[in-house]
């Protein structure tokens, strides 16, 4: 009962008030320049060459947290693309640990 008293006349938190913030000093704009060579970009779109084209890791095992589940699956290590411009594209995966 003494802790329900308590909270009933107990004063609030005092408030806390932030320091004022300055207006952000404007930056000048910028324009970047980059030669057009084979290797300044990808042009989109993005289109997968083929599905067997992919290169897999070895195939790995995972458990459910319980243990209960268990999934096999093969990790993608590369997959090949083409670009807007005609481009061979690869994606290169980590191999998971």
């Amino acid at each position: 009962m003494q802790d329900d008293l308590t909270r009933l006349v107990k004063p609030p938190a005092p408030e806390i008030r932030l320091d004022p913030v300055s207006d952000p000093v404007a930056m000048r704009g910028k324009t970047g320049l980059a030669p057009m060579e084979k290797s300044g970009g990808i042009a989109s779109p993005l289109t997968e060459t083929l599905f067997a084209d992919r290169s897999y890791y070895t195939e790995v095992v995972v458990a459910s947290s319980d243990g209960i589940f268990t999934m096999r699956y093969k990790p993608i290590k590369d997959m090949k693309f083409k670009d807007g411009a005609d481009n061979e594209v690869v994606f290169v995966f980590k191999e998971p640990v």
